[in-house]
């Protein structure tokens, strides 16, 4: 990638957050990451980012209604891709992810070629 990709990663597992910012941060991109729906609205208020990874189960919270509440709230961060990431692959994820405004769904575990391959496909970056 030529220009740097201002990437945050919503993830309350500790592991997967250093696994995915270690990732991401291999393809070239800048990484923030927040461990919380609560950091992740705030963080998306402060500063704007090319693309959201967003955990769908965050603990107090779920990232629906963290997508939901940047959508809303950051004027920043309200057309930038967010991302689901999850275990969960039914149906109901799927629908929900799109109703409130996800732009695409990830399954875990993620391989790089998948990252790689979305942020290609929701920046619209040329191979």
């Amino acid at each position: 990638m030529d220009k740097k990709i201002n990437v945050l990663i919503v993830e309350d597992n500790m592991v997967a957050r250093m696994a995915a910012k270690l990732n991401l941060e291999k393809l070239g991109c800048n990484v923030e990451t927040a461990e919380t729906g609560e950091k992740a609205i705030e963080m998306s208020m402060a500063n704007s980012y090319d693309i959201i990874f967003m955990d769908i189960g965050l603990g107090s919270t779920d990232g629906f209604k963290v997508t939901g509440e940047i959508r809303e709230k950051s004027q920043k961060n309200q057309n930038t891709p967010i991302i689901a990431l999850t275990a969960h692959d039914e149906n109901e994820y799927r629908d929900r992810a799109k109703k409130v405004g996800m732009s695409d769904y990830l399954n875990k575990p993620i391989e790089m070629s998948e990252i790689e391959k979305i942020i290609n496909s929701v920046l619209k970056i040329p191979k």
